[in-house]
């Protein structure tokens, strides 16, 4: 299923409107040119749902979406880089539960652009976290791991967004693999305390362009995307 929604905020400062723009649609057309050069298979959203792969649907919540996933009687059901919250009908819907791919540390960084914030904070580590979606809180289910790695700042908040996910698709996957198996997950509950963070606004934004950070390169992006499929040729 397809819902990809960009931000629903009033007054969105242009900073953020860029970036995006930038993922959702510039970042696309920069990958699948290098990845048709090099032989790999890469199909968007829109050729799955046309090819009848993908269901698009709008909400994820409603009881026609509900009424689609109980037809489907999905064994798991996997989020990463996904924009709402999901109730508690949908998640009960699900055998084995609901994985959701965090691209910040839990607890420290509950909510959206944990990496701009730490960057903010000037954190020295980022990371993913794997965990399991219980009810709507947000970023509050038992975790089930934490992936690593040290902040770049010489590098913009999107690259290293970007870098997170070849550990954090690799923790994924291991999981799927050992609940086919018949293996259940080891996971703890999430610690007291932590932060909830929401989209900047326009103080915290200029707080970082103050430090010389940067929210995206579009040279960084290019080398990023060609790694990318160098890797996978």
């Amino acid at each position: 299923m397809d819902i990809r929604p960009g931000w629903q905020r009033q007054a969105t400062p242009p900073e953020l409107a860029q970036l995006d723009l930038l993922e959702r649609q510039v970042l696309p057309e920069l990958l699948l040119p290098f990845a048709r050069q090099h032989g790999c298979r890469i199909r968007s959203f829109e050729h799955l749902v046309s090819a009848g792969q993908f269901q698009q649907i709008s909400s994820i919540n409603d009881e026609a979406t509900i009424r689609q996933i109980e037809q489907i009687a999905p064994d798991l059901i996997l989020s990463i880089r996904f924009g709402l919250i999901l109730r508690e009908p949908v998640i009960q819907l699900s055998r084995l539960g609901v994985l959701n791919l965090h691209s910040g540390i839990l607890p420290d960084y509950r909510g959206v652009m944990a990496t701009f914030h730490a960057m903010l904070n000037t954190e020295q580590q980022i990371g993913t976290t794997l965990h399991f979606i219980q009810d709507a809180g947000i970023d509050s289910g038992d975790i089930v791991s934490i992936q690593r790695q040290p902040l770049d700042y010489r590098q913009s908040y999107l690259t290293n967004v970007l870098s997170l996910y070849t550990s954090g698709v690799d923790a994924m996957v291991s999981a799927v693999e050992s609940l086919n198996l018949g293996k259940p997950l080891q996971s703890a509950s999430p610690s007291d305390g932590g932060h909830y963070f929401s989209h900047p606004d326009q103080t915290q934004l200029d707080a970082f362009f103050a430090k010389g950070l940067r929210l995206f390169d579009m040279q960084e992006l290019q080398t990023l995307v060609r790694s990318w499929i160098a890797g996978d040729a």
